[in-house]
């Protein structure tokens, strides 16, 4: 495996202002890979149905050919209100 260890973790206020930082059309990858601890493929992957907002819940892999269809990740606060 050639993944490396990380060398910092942004903590939430931090994350916060790190997102801000981008294009509000740029951020939502990234709101994904920190709030919701999705993957790279996951990430690509996403459609907009993913995302249930009344239930506060991503649907990840829903529906695909994977060994972890239908996992579900609770969507934190600040990724909830983020648009």
């Amino acid at each position: 495996m050639n993944a490396r260890p990380r060398d910092r973790v942004a903590m939430p206020a931090e994350m916060e202002q790190l997102l801000a930082a981008l294009h509000p059309a740029d951020a939502p990858p990234y709101a994904l890979a920190a709030y919701a601890t999705a993957r790279r493929a996951e990430i690509r992957h996403a459609r907009v149905e993913d995302v249930d907002l009344e239930l506060g819940v991503i649907y990840r892999w829903r529906g695909r050919a994977d060994p972890i269809t239908g996992r579900t990740v609770s969507l934190e606060e600040a990724l909830r209100d983020s648009e």
